[in-house]
């Protein structure tokens, strides 16, 4: 079995396969155990739609986009903080290009809107939940500039 990959800075990216299943659940419980948690059963049904990055064997961050090709929406993004600041969110969104970035804005990991601000992104709506605080993006037409600085997510 082929799965989608490519190398860029000593780090490998590639399509999630069903062994990273474990590694993304411990991934998130350690790094949004006070924001979000990820079911095991919703790793499997999005797995087709996920991108691993790893250091090695490490996991050092995970995507998730879903939705259908012309409306592609990100969900998940995160990256280790200790990689954090050497392009990997920035090289993912630019890998698979998400139409819409729905963007949690108080989560444990801090809010990452700036971050797709400089992608190229603005927000379009703001969601306010009982818990949650989230904000719609969309590409913006005037402005597809790439971090100079790194990722902050």
């Amino acid at each position: 079995m082929s799965v989608e990959t490519f190398e860029k800075d000593g780090l490998i990216y590639r399509k999630m396969i069903e062994t990273d299943i474990p590694k993304v659940l411990a991934f998130v419980d350690i790094f949004l155990r006070k924001s979000w948690f990820v079911r095991r059963k919703y790793c499997f049904d999005h797995m087709n739609e996920s991108w691993v990055v790893l250091d090695g064997e490490k996991l050092v961050g995970w995507i998730f986009i879903g939705g259908e090709k012309v409306e592609k929406t990100l969900y998940n993004l995160i990256i280790h903080p200790k990689y954090r600041g050497r392009n990997i969110g920035g090289t993912l969104i630019e890998k698979l290009k998400p139409k819409i970035i729905r963007s949690k804005t108080d989560q444990a990991t801090g809010d990452p809107t700036e971050f797709y601000k400089k992608m190229g992104y603005e927000v379009t709506e703001m969601k306010q939940g009982r818990k949650k605080k989230i904000n719609i993006m969309r590409k913006s037409e005037s402005k597809s500039e790439r971090p100079t600085d790194g990722d902050n997510v």
